[in-house]
């Protein structure tokens, strides 16, 4: 069922909210079984979706505060880490934001 499948997917993109590469190909599964089967995510699994990408959002915000005072102590290591991890956010993000459209 596909149900279940979509069920399982949201899963481990929950597992691999900070791993962009996992994470985008998870959402093309997605993608791809939705299209397949020409169904619409339903309310729950976009609930699940909304609650990882709000997660994602904290945490974005938690690594631009984190870049920032580490600019404005001179560690420039730290900086780049925080911005790297910032990037990675970004890019899980933007990753989920391709399931808006299975929403409907």
């Amino acid at each position: 069922d596909s149900r279940d499948c979509l069920n399982i997917i949201v899963e481990h993109m929950q597992m691999f909210r900070d791993r962009p590469s996992l994470l985008e190909s998870a959402v093309n599964v997605v993608l791809a079984l939705c299209e397949n089967s020409n169904a619409h995510l339903g309310r729950k699994v976009m609930g699940r979706i909304e609650s990882l990408m709000e997660i994602i959002r904290s945490n974005r915000t938690v690594h631009r505060r984190r870049a920032m005072s580490f600019a404005h102590q001179g560690k420039h290591d730290a900086e780049v880490e925080a911005r790297d991890a910032l990037l990675q956010t970004e890019q899980c993000l933007a990753a989920l934001k391709k399931l808006n459209v299975l929403g409907a």
